[in-house]
């Protein structure tokens, strides 16, 4: 992860700002793994921004977290590197915390 980069943090007083909430749910073997639905807004305009159909999108996106440096939790897109890319640099899917 490169911490030397500014995490934006949307403001909460703007029209531009959408809010909606949404239930989390456990996932996987004794739900360690927490499931959070993304707006299909959300990447219906990401996608529109890079040329693509939501269908594409999430196939070549995928959702990244930010967090611990201030309140709550940043989500952002990248794109998922191709195979050739993971076979040169390693495995990209990794916990880039202090723990892991």
């Amino acid at each position: 992860m490169d911490v030397d980069r500014p995490v934006p943090v949307p403001p909460e007083d703007t029209d531009e700002v959408y809010r909606k909430q949404y239930k989390m749910r456990g996932a996987g073997e004794d739900g360690l793994n927490i499931v959070v639905t993304i707006p299909p807004l959300v990447v219906a305009k990401e996608a529109r921004k890079r040329g693509l159909t939501p269908k594409q999108f999430i196939q070549q996106f995928r959702a990244v977290a930010t967090f611990n440096g201030f309140e709550g939790v940043f989500y952002n897109f990248e794109p998922i590197p191709d195979k050739d890319e993971v076979a040169l640099n390693g495995d990209t899917e990794t916990n880039d915390t202090p723990e892991g």
